[in-house]
């Protein structure tokens, strides 16, 4: 029976009645461009942060300032790491220096629902 099947495998390819898959495409991941400034200033109103995913190089302070009617955070705490804003009342800013490549997903302590992510890049 595996003999059969093999003869009937060769017979169609023969044929041009086999056709094979072709293998899948290799896409790139998308390049990303930091901000160029050692200091990036981010926005936070009331339910979001404005620019909430971005990327930087090491070394940038980035500035979260508080444009929104309520009390708000930008707090990171993962893999035993953690940074903090402070609660920010409205018009307050609020600063961390990343000096450690890697991504970093940050939320506001009093509205865990409003999250951001950062990517720091060499």
């Amino acid at each position: 029976m595996v003999s059969a099947l093999a003869c009937l495998l060769i017979v169609s390819c023969r044929e041009g009645k086999y056709t094979p898959t072709p293998y899948p495409t290799y896409t790139p991941l998308p390049t990303y461009t930091p901000y160029p400034s050692p200091i990036v200033s981010l926005t936070i109103v009331d339910d979001f942060f404005q620019d909430s995913a971005i990327v930087v190089v090491k070394g940038t302070k980035v500035v979260w300032v508080n444009a929104g009617e309520n009390v708000h955070s930008a707090t990171y705490q993962q893999d035993g790491e953690q940074w903090d804003t402070g609660l920010l009342m409205p018009g307050q800013s609020g600063v961390h220096v990343f000096n450690k490549t890697g991504n970093y997903f940050y939320f506001c302590k009093v509205h865990e629902y409003m999250i951001g992510s950062i990517r720091v890049l060499q």
